[in-house]
């Protein structure tokens, strides 16, 4: 079974064989003798195939047959494409091809892409059946592998693995803290009274660059190919003023831009301007004033020395920024700015990060769903002060892979040059949500997802596989966690954040994808056994309007209340004041100084009780209970009841200290053991010690 976030397709495939099986590690070829020339030797290793040949596992064997050199025609090349549902690193990609012949491609190209940008293209020319196509490519989540030509001719393309090799020596730890004021760039408005005709300020909210434009500006260009000729029609420049500096660089009339932030006042340690990058243009003498509508809080003038500069300035609660531009640092430049930070993105390395702690869980049935944290101490080499603000962003990278999105929670200082952070996922901060739940009936579970998610501005990503999924029942009035773990429950969901920007909805992985080598365990693991459960009762719950009615809500109220209910109501009725807003657990309602009496009616809620235990087991009882999963229905409660039985029937729990890799919590794979063997198991948690590569303490279960 490949990976949930890899899909590997093709340009053609014989039909008894899978592409998909290559990411497994456990395809094969056919050990039969195909009518090639020299292909199968008569010494018993090869056997006749028989008349339909049907997929045992098989990888990828392509359509098309190489000619008489080797070689395949061009609109005939076998093309492999593998890709990604998450950003990934690469020190290469390892091909295994025909594992019987030791037949190979004696010439393919790989190209990685992100999105659609080439980041890195290659030719090679494997020398054998196990070949390492080497190349150190960072952020990309596409590969393309077209095969060009193979060993011998008269052949097919043969492959049975396909892995890409995480990029290594590539820096180690690094910790990117966004100490930034929250929403101030989504909140912001840039104007200006100085600027060309094609400028769009809104681009200075956004993430764009420089154009690689030969603009008619004096030395501006290098005729070496990496500028090119401005269209008729430019756009996504950023802000360029139209005043342009004289011969010292000196503007006579400096152009301003004026930021103004919307809803509500803001705090940061300074601001960051990001120039003209392609070209290395900034300006080299600026002014920056802060105010709070039209009192002037600060200003100060900076003098930079570079295309990615931070003013330095510790201000409150404010709301505009006016910046002027005094000087360029070459002659006859407009300025060139194409973005604003409201703070500084701070990076630490090994040489200032220390007591890094990183922990991620996932529990493979969602009977609960873990925050993941990070947890380090800063030496800082700069006097710049921090200003923690909850929900800055942190990111853990290594080797410039990156591990985990998390945000602030808490950060103090210790001492002048030391400071303690503390940071938790995205799952951590819904943690502290709150949702109004409902009752479902066949709700598309993608959209149910989104309303609870999608306010909080966190990203997320749902598995194809749950396109047409839905659920019926009853979510209580609880935190966004918990509602989205009684949906992950009861479909049979990982929810999982770790090696992503997003919060990741897959399927539970039931198949091994990897396996620990014994030089990757720096001790045997272990075994432990907790009690041996011998049964599950699963409580499947059905809910049906009802015409009982019951109070709610019985008082004097002048103005607005939210009445939150404890179990779902419908058709509610006031008197005395006027219902805003409801749903099935709550009301918000408003009144003027009278007496109101908010009721409803109820719905009636049902319960059966699904029992599954080993037989075989007559003279001790200890069975587990799912009480309280109310999108458990009649319709899937045997699914949720099977794998809540399969998880607990699992007793045992494998620890190790172990070399990470690639490997990540939610994967199953095997290890060895010191006394009982190998064992299977899904990865439940690992905590990270980070050296010259990622160890890890893994539990499996």
């Amino acid at each position: 079974m490949p990976s949930w976030d890899i899909a590997i397709t093709n340009n053609g495939q014989q039909p008894y064989s899978d592409s998909r099986n290559l990411s497994s590690g456990a395809a094969s070829s056919p050990p039969y003798g195909y009518c090639l020339p020299e292909y199968a030797l008569l010494d018993g290793s090869f056997s006749n195939a028989p008349e339909e040949v049907v997929r045992n596992g098989y990888g990828y064997i392509s359509n098309y047959l190489s000619d008489e050199n080797g070689e395949f025609a061009e609109n005939q090349q076998p093309v492999i494409t593998i890709s990604y549902d998450r950003n990934k690193t690469s020190n290469g990609v390892q091909v295994s091809f025909n594992n019987v012949s030791g037949d190979y491609c004696s010439e393919l190209q790989v190209v990685w892409y992100k999105d659609e940008e080439i980041v890195h293209q290659q030719t090679y020319t494997p020398d054998g059946p196990e070949y390492e196509c080497e190349a150190k490519v960072s952020l990309f989540n596409r590969i393309i592998i077209t095969f060009r030509k193979t060993s011998l001719p008269y052949r097919y393309i043969w492959i049975t693995a396909l892995a890409n090799v995480k990029l290594s020596n590539a820096g180690g730890l690094k910790i990117v803290y966004g100490d930034i004021a929250l929403n101030a760039k989504e909140n912001s408005t840039a104007t200006s009274d100085d600027k060309e005709p094609y400028v769009d300020m809104e681009n200075l909210s956004e993430a764009i660059e420089t154009p690689e434009y030969s603009y008619c500006y004096s030395d501006y260009a290098l005729l070496d190919g990496t500028f090119s000729n401005a269209p008729e029609q430019i756009t996504d420049a950023g802000y360029v003023s139209q005043s342009i500096s004289d011969n010292d660089g000196v503007f006579s009339d400096p152009p301003q831009v004026t930021f103004t932030l919307a809803n509500g006042n803001y705090s940061s340690v300074g601001i960051t301007i990001v120039s003209n990058e392609h070209s290395g243009d900034y300006c080299s003498h600026v002014k920056v004033e802060w105010y709070r509508d039209s009192e002037k809080l600060s200003e100060q003038e900076y003098y930079p020395d570079s295309t990615n500069y931070f003013c330095y300035n510790v201000v409150e609660y404010y709301n505009k920024i006016v910046i002027t531009f005094l000087e360029t640092l070459r002659p006859l430049r407009p300025v060139f700015l194409t973005a604003i930070d409201y703070g500084i993105q701070r990076i630490f390395g090994s040489d200032e990060a220390y007591d890094v702690s990183c922990i991620m869980e996932v529990n493979e049935i969602s009977s609960e769903i873990s925050s993941n944290t990070l947890d380090f101490s800063v030496k800082t080499k700069t006097e710049y002060a921090f200003d923690f603000q909850k929900k800055q962003s942190v990111r853990l990278y290594f080797d410039e892979q990156l591990m985990g999105q998390f945000y602030l929670d808490d950060g103090n200082q210790s001492s002048i040059w030391d400071y303690k952070i503390n940071t938790q996922d995205a799952v951590g901060l819904l943690d502290g949500a709150q949702f109004y739940g409902g009752i479902y009936t066949n709700k598309n579970v993608n959209d149910l997802f989104s309303e609870i998610i999608t306010p909080e501005d966190l990203p997320f990503f749902v598995d194809d596989s749950f396109s047409t999924t839905t659920v019926t029942g009853y979510i209580p009035i609880c935190s966004k966690r918990d509602a989205i773990q009684q949906i992950a429950f009861a479909i049979g969901a990982v929810v999982n954040t770790a090696y992503n920007e997003v919060i990741q909805i897959y399927p539970q992985q039931t198949e091994t994808s990897f396996a620990f080598d014994d030089s990757e365990v720096f001790r045997g693991a272990t075994v432990e056994h907790s009690d041996i459960v011998t049964g599950v009762r699963v409580y499947t719950h059905t809910y049906t309007k009802s015409d009982e009615t019951g109070e709610l809500y019985n008082d004097t109220l002048n103005g607005t209340a939210i009445v939150e209910f404890s179990e779902p109501y419908y058709d509610l009725m006031i008197t005395g004041g006027q219902i805003i807003e409801s749903g099935d657990n709550y009301a918000k309602i408003s009144a003027s100084g009278g007496s109101v009496v908010l009721s409803g009616k109820k719905f009636s809620h049902a319960t059966v009780a699904l029992l599954k235990e080993d037989e075989r087991i007559t003279n001790y009882k200890n069975v587990a209970e799912v009480k309280d999963a109310t999108l458990v229905n009649p319709s899937n409660g045997q699914a949720v009841l099977e794998r809540v039985y399969q998880y607990y029937r699992n007793n045992e729990t494998i620890s190790a200290k172990v070399v990470a890799k690639d490997r990540e919590v939610g994967q199953r794979g095997t290890i060895n053991t010191v006394f009982a063997g190998q064992k299977t198991g899904t990865i439940r948690k690992m905590d990270f010690t980070f050296a010259n590569s990622v160890i890890a303490e893994v539990e499996m279960g």
